[in-house]
């Protein structure tokens, strides 16, 4: 049986201890605990989770948070329903405004069976600060990264321990992303692997952040003195220093931002482009890479940001014809 299957066993067999509703999972039902469960249906449950997850790898669930209250439920709820609950649950605040930290401590309270830790940094560092934070604290075998506004498929955790038992060399472990999280079927039991190479990693970056797990142990760290390419920065570092790394080809991470945006982050791509010309710079600059190596993954950098750049510039450029195609309509319909 599941984590999840003997979570949901309890909730049945102690139907009076906690207020209980029901919900439909992309197609699975599944109960969903609102308060604490007793005393004694929690001890149980978390001594037989301890149980089975002493056969797998452990994982600690990193989420920087920077008042994302609005979007956290969200990636609480995928780590509650997963078919392999993480060892732990740790929320980095990157110092939030006082309402959005009182949001999420009320948020919190809704999961405490996750027992959820949190630590609130006294100033805005940035995410590579916040999850280094978590980092520092987390105790499993693996570190598992989510925004607080991605989600993960419920077989995620399970298919990657399942992968890293059968290939204990391997240290990174990410997955394909999606932007639907209906996109994809429900019954993932087993995924391809593509191991990553540095050639591959060094001309496009190969994973994506939320869908990540690494070894706790490794020596290396995200760099705080970025603020754009900061992940990419480090798994060319972690590759680079020989380790194997690799993707899962299943879509088992969600990713709910705009494809191409205009604003936010993913809009700025010239900053991001000078954030990873940083990365290559300072892999040159520690030796990890020669000056040709150098030379071209600059340049494919440029051709993929200037791409995204003028892609992102004939989206405003349909968006205003439509505008004005739209609002000479309104006009003619107000002069009938």
């Amino acid at each position: 049986m599941t984590a999840l299957g003997l979570r949901n066993s309890y909730l049945y067999i102690f139907p009076t201890t906690y207020e209980k509703r029901t919900k439909r999972y992309k197609g699975i039902q599944t109960h969903v605990s609102l308060k604490k469960f007793s005393f004694l249906a929690d001890s149980i449950f978390r001594k037989a989770v301890t149980n089975m997850n002493s056969k797998n790898v452990s994982f600690s669930v990193l989420i920087p948070f920077f008042n994302d209250s609005a979007t956290i439920r969200r990636a609480l709820d995928s780590i509650s329903n997963q078919t392999l609950l993480p060892a732990e649950v740790i929320i980095v605040d990157d110092a939030s405004t006082e309402v959005e930290n009182a949001k999420l401590r009320e948020i919190l309270i809704e999961y405490s069976h996750l027992q959820p830790s949190l630590i609130v940094l006294p100033e805005n560092q940035g995410p590579s600060t916040a999850r280094n934070a978590g980092w520092k604290n987390a105790t499993a075998d693996f570190v598992a990264f989510l925004d607080a506004d991605d989600s993960w498929h419920p077989s995620k955790l399970e298919l990657q321990a399942n992968t890293l038992q059968k290939n204990p060399e391997i240290v990174l472990l990410g997955t394909a992303r999606s932007y639907r999280e209906d996109s994809h079927p429900e019954n993932e039991k087993e995924s391809r692997i593509s191991l990553i190479t540095p050639a591959k990693q060094l001309f496009r970056n190969r994973f994506v952040t939320s869908s990540v797990v690494v070894s706790r142990t490794i020596n290396n760290r995200f760099n705080e003195n970025l603020r754009y390419s900061e992940d990419n920065d480090l798994w060319c570092r972690v590759i680079l220093a020989t380790h194997l790394a690799a993707n899962l080809q299943s879509f088992l991470t969600f990713y709910h931002k705009p494809i191409r945006s205009a604003e936010g982050a993913s809009g700025q791509y010239l900053k991001m482009f000078q954030g990873q010309y940083r990365v290559f710079q300072g892999l040159y600059e520690d030796s990890l890479i020669s000056i040709p190596l150098l030379s071209l993954a600059i340049s494919s950098a440029a051709v993929r940001f200037g791409r995204r750049m003028l892609l992102v510039s004939v989206d405003k450029l349909r968006n205003f014809g439509n505008q004005t195609s739209n609002n000479g309509t309104l006009t003619r319909s107000k002069r009938k």
